[in-house]
């Protein structure tokens, strides 16, 4: 890829890339070269068509300020336009992420809009609408720190966090095709999620994840929470409404144990009062037990789009 000091008009402040242009326009995919910023400031936008992708080598520094229009990240019809970000410092502060699919690249899969890899984020008043990929958003094998962050209209699911450590606060999602969050070997901890309109599951935990959530509000979630695979989640006040299953807790993958889940201030409403737990996973709600009769294979086959939530959107 050419760089994108090349192929946008801006100026150096030492290592600071600072593009001159209010709207930046990018019809073939560019790199940000390593040991160089990118930094982007008040009411600037950039358009990324043709299916580009903007590869991230150098750190982002989005700096807006919340009494403006913000930053906007766009992807334009009809092939729109991805992010890949390695091994840097991606910073954003008021910004709008809207209409970006997966890049398709030779060797490699990426599922989200914006793909980060082994960095460091930290993210403030975000918000990523009309996401046209399997993910919104992918942080693999990363340090996040996350304020305030909104998913809506997303085709399939908005937060996927693969390895890594997160802190989470403030996060909703609306509209979401599959998972508002989707957590794999990962640590998370959580303040105050809202969710609604979830057409698979609001909380997906899995594959050896350890994760502490405080205040969860969910309505019209097919499924609420699903703890598998040697995960364990903890959560201190959850309100479930309209959800056609609650709560599942199982084994879906053999090579891993038992999953764990409990919750203190529980409260279920208009939902049915269906918990799915497997014969070797513990779920324990308001400090009662509850013993699960079935085999982690049975409760997958009930899951997916069969009797319960949706397969995924790819």
């Amino acid at each position: 890829f050419p760089s994108i000091t090349d192929i946008v008009k801006g100026e150096f402040v030492k290592n600071n890339f600072r593009p001159f242009e209010k709207e930046i326009l990018i019809n073939k995919s560019v790199k940000l070269p390593k040991n160089i910023n990118l930094e982007l400031n008040d009411n600037q936008k950039i358009i990324i068509n043709n299916g580009s992708i903007l590869a991230l080598f150098g750190n982002l520094f989005i700096n807006s300020k919340k009494n403006n229009e913000g930053v906007i990240i766009e992807g334009l019809a009809p092939n729109f336009g991805s992010i890949i970000s390695f091994n840097n410092i991606f910073t954003a502060e008021n910004l709008k992420i809207k209409n970006l699919t997966a890049p398709k690249t030779e060797g490699y899969i990426y599922y989200a809009g914006i793909n980060i890899i082994n960095s460091k984020v930290k993210l403030n008043n975000v918000t990523f609408m009309n996401s046209l990929s399997e993910d919104a958003l992918n942080l693999i094998n990363s340090k996040s720190n996350i304020s305030n962050i909104k998913f809506k209209n997303s085709k399939s699911d908005a937060l996927d966090i693969d390895s890594g450590y997160s802190e989470i606060y403030n996060v909703q999602c609306e509209n979401i095709g599959n998972d508002c969050l989707d957590f794999s070997n990962a640590e998370i901890k959580i303040e105050n999620l809202i969710a609604r309109n979830i057409y698979d599951k609001s909380i997906s935990v899995g594959e050896n994840s350890t994760v502490k959530i405080k205040n969860v509000d969910i309505e019209n979630s097919e499924i609420g929470l699903a703890v598998k695979d040697n995960s364990d989640a903890e959560i201190n006040y959850m309100q479930i409404k309209n959800s056609s299953l609650p709560i599942a807790v199982f084994v879906k993958k053999n090579e891993y144990g038992p999953a764990k889940l409990s919750i203190k201030n529980f409260k279920l409403e208009k939902s049915n009062n269906i918990f799915l737990v497997d014969k070797k996973s513990h779920l324990v709600v308001d400090g009662v037990k509850l013993l699960g009769t079935k085999s982690g294979e049975e409760i997958e086959s009930y899951l997916y789009g069969n009797l319960y939530g949706r397969a995924t959107i790819r």
